[in-house]
């Protein structure tokens, strides 16, 4: 077991599987959030190159989220972390007795919430501004950033697969083989389009655009462009464009 270092401060503080490296400065950030029905507890860690804690604040910045925050993924530009909050309607009873978010909240059809929060790193590490994603008829959940970055005029700009609900349709079987069939794979899969985000961070504002439908998983980008302005997403695809599909490559 580690605790990296002394940057976790509890064992028992949750850590993501998701990192993403800041190429330009040759760093990589993780996230972590201790969920509660009222209000989640965000943690951020930076790393240098050699996977010890920054000197700038220790390398971590802790701060509040609104309510129980299920946040998926994260993007890291030159000066910021971004994160993607959906609206969810909680039990607070429920989920107090379980802690199983799948029993005790629900996808809310509301605007998602944008947490842009400074960097470890940054001068005015832990600081927040967060802003209404427009609701559009599909929520922000499950959203996987594939890259993100600023532009210089400040826009803060990400690419990330959508899926137009929270998981598949009737879950007829959860036991392995789950999908047998091309129509198994549907009914239990949900579609993914690829989309790009525009935030004005001064203004408030959010803009997106949708890139591709094609059913597409696992979007990355050359890992020397990570954090910084990309050109290529490389992503595997199913074999029928548009239509929910297995992924191919």
């Amino acid at each position: 077991r580690s605790q990296l270092g002394g940057i976790i401060k509890r064992e028992e503080n949750a850590m993501s599987s998701s990192a993403v490296i800041d190429s330009k400065r040759n760093r990589i950030l993780f996230y972590g959030i201790d969920e509660q029905a009222s209000g989640s507890a965000l943690n951020i860690y930076e790393f240098n190159s050699k996977f010890q804690p920054i000197k700038e604040n220790d390398g971590a910045v802790q701060l509040e989220l609104p309510g129980l925050a299920l946040v998926y993924d994260f993007g890291v530009t030159e000066n910021y972390c971004v994160f993607v909050q959906p609206q969810l309607k909680v039990n607070g009873m429920q989920y107090m007795l379980n802690k199983e978010p799948g029993k005790s909240a629900a996808l809310e059809s509301e605007s998602a919430l944008l947490h842009i929060v400074a960097r470890p790193g940054n001068k005015d590490a832990g600081g927040m501004k967060t802003i209404e994603i427009p609701f559009d008829g599909m929520a922000e959940a499950n959203l996987q950033i594939i890259n993100s970055y600023e532009s210089e005029d400040g826009t803060i700009i990400f690419d990330a697969l959508r899926s137009a609900d929270s998981g598949g349709g009737s879950k007829s079987s959860t036991q392995w083989p789950w999908a047998s069939t091309l129509g198994d794979f549907q009914n239990m899969s949900s579609k993914k389009s690829l989309w790009r985000y525009e935030v004005n961070p001064k203004k408030g504002l959010v803009s997106k655009d949708c890139i591709s439908h094609d059913q597409l998983y696992f979007g990355v980008v050359n890992s020397n462009t990570s954090a910084q302005k990309h050109r290529y997403i490389y992503a595997a695809a199913g074999a029928m464009g548009e239509v929910v599909a297995p992924p191919q490559g």
